[in-house]
C-alpha cells in the first residue's frame, strides 16, 4: 500500500473511531431530534477554479447525552468538478464530545488541482503568472481539550504533494524553489484556542483566537524540515439588532526549508479577496480585515469588507508602504435557520503590481461558495 493510501486509510479509521466514542451505532445519531442532514447541488465560482459544479452535504448532530445548548457536531462532504478540469473531494469535520470538553476538527481530502505561480516576494508581477499541476491527498486533525473557553491540544497535518507539470523554461523552473519536485509534508504541533462566540456559524458576539507552533521533520515523516508559528484573532460585535461588525487578524511565520507550495500567501476566499489565488507568496504574512454584516430581506443579508495585507521573508522585513489592500461587498442567503449555514457571493477589488516599473492596477475577483469568510 502506498504512503498516501496508508495515510488516507488511517484518517478514515481515526474519524470512524471518533464517531464511535459515545454512539454505539449509527441509529443513535439518526434517531436524535437534534440531527439535520442537508444534501444539495453545488455551483460555485472562484478565481482559481472558474465555474465549478458538484454535490455537497452537511450533517449536523449531537452525540447521545450531549446538552441541547452545546455546540453541534458537523460532518460535511463535497465532490466538485471545475471547468478548468480540476477535481475536489473534501470531507471536513468538527466534532464535540462531553459537553464540549473535547473537540476533534479536521479534514480528509483528495484534490487534482493547478495553482498559480508569480514568483516569491512582495514585488512579484501579475504579468508573470504561470500555473503548475498538482495532485495530493490531505489529512488534517486537531484534538483539543477544553478548559472553560480555552482549548489546548495537538495538531497534525499531512499532504503528499505531487507536481505533475510545470512550464518548461518558465519562471518556476528558473527560480527552482525548494519543493519544485513535490514531496510529503507531515508535521505535528501544539495548539491553543480561545472561543467565546455565541454561534460557530455566523456569530453575533464574542471572540475566536488560535495560535500554533508546528514542525515538520524526518521524525514526523516529512521530506522537508521547517517550523511554523501562526496566530489569528476574530472578533464579533453587535452594533445594532441585526448588524454585526466582524474583525480578523492573522500572522504567520515559517523558517527556512519549507517548500514553496507551503508558503504563506495573499489571495483566497478568506482574506485578500480580490487578488488571484496565491498572488503573493513568502515565508511570513500579516493581514487585517473588517467586515460589516447586515440584513437585507428575509433570508438575505449583505456584507461589505476591506482587507490590508503585508508579506515578507520574515517578521523583521515588513514595510508598511508595501501593503496590499483589497475591498468588496457580497450577499448571503441563509439555507439553514437552525444551524445558520449560508450561501455566499462576494465581489472584490485588489490593488496589484503590474510591471517592472511598479505600476499599480486594480484587479477583481468573484467568489460564490458557502459560509462566511471567517
Amino acid at each position: 500500500m502506498t504512503l498516501k493510501k496508508s495515510v488516507l486509510m488511517s484518517g478514515i479509521c481515526c474519524l470512524c473511531h471518533i464517531l464511535n466514542l459515545s454512539a454505539q451505532s449509527s441509529d443513535t445519531l439518526v434517531k436524535s431530534k437534534n440531527n439535520s442532514f442537508l444534501l444539495y447541488p453545488v455551483v460555485f465560482f472562484l478565481p482559481e477554479t472558474n465555474l465549478g459544479i458538484g454535490v455537497a452535504g452537511v450533517y449536523n448532530f449531537r452525540f447521545k447525552g450531549e446538552a441541547s445548548e452545546s455546540n453541534p457536531s458537523q460532518i460535511s462532504f463535497t465532490a466538485n468538478y471545475t471547468l478548468k478540469n480540476q477535481w475536489l473531494f473534501i470531507v471536513p469535520f468538527e466534532l464535540y464530545k462531553k459537553n464540549q470538553k473535547w473537540k476533534y476538527k479536521g479534514e480528509l481530502a483528495y484534490n487534482i488541482f493547478f495553482y498559480n505561480y508569480y514568483g516569491i516576494g512582495t514585488h512579484s508581477l501579475s504579468k508573470n503568472r504561470e500555473t503548475y499541476d498538482a495532485e495530493f491527498p490531505r489529512f488534517r486533525l486537531d484534538v483539543l481539550r477544553s478548559y472553560g473557553k480555552f482549548f489546548f491540544g495537538l495538531r497534525y497535518r499531512f499532504d503528499h504533494f505531487q507536481i505533475d507539470k510545470i512550464k518548461e523554461n518558465g519562471l518556476l523552473q528558473d527560480d527552482n524553489p525548494t519543493g519544485i519536485s513535490g514531496g510529503t509534508t507531515s508535521g505535528l504541533g501544539i495548539l491553543l484556542q480561545y472561543d467565546s462566540r455565541d454561534f460557530i456559524q455566523f456569530p453575533t458576539k464574542g471572540m475566536y483566537a488560535e495560535s500554533q507552533l508546528y514542525t515538520n521533520s524526518a521524525a514526523t515523516g516529512s521530506n522537508f524540515r521547517f517550523t511554523r508559528f501562526s496566530a489569528s484573532v476574530s472578533t464579533f460585535h453587535k452594533i445594532s439588532k441585526d448588524c454585526i461588525l466582524a474583525n480578523y487578524g492573522y500572522i504567520i511565520s515559517n523558517s527556512k526549508g519549507l517548500p514553496f507550495f507551503e508558503m504563506a500567501y495573499i489571495g483566497n476566499p478568506v482574506s485578500g479577496r480580490g487578488f488571484q489565488d496565491r498572488r503573493f507568496i513568502d515565508r511570513s504574512l500579516f493581514t487585517l480585515q473588517s467586515e460589516l454584516r447586515f440584513p437585507v430581506y428575509r433570508r438575505f443579508s449583505g456584507v461589505t469588507f476591506a482587507n490590508l495585507s503585508w508579506i515578507s521573508p520574515d517578521f523583521q522585513s515588513y514595510v508598511l508602504r508595501q501593503n496590499h489592500p483589497s475591498f468588496g461587498a457580497g450577499l448571503r442567503f441563509k439555507i439553514s435557520k437552525k444551524y445558520r449555514a449560508r450561501l455566499r457571493i462576494d465581489y472584490a477589488f485588489a490593488r496589484d503590481v503590474f510591471d517592472e516599473t511598479g505600476q499599480k492596477k486594480w484587479s477583481s475577483a468573484l467568489y460564490a461558495t458557502i459560509n462566511d469568510a471567517f
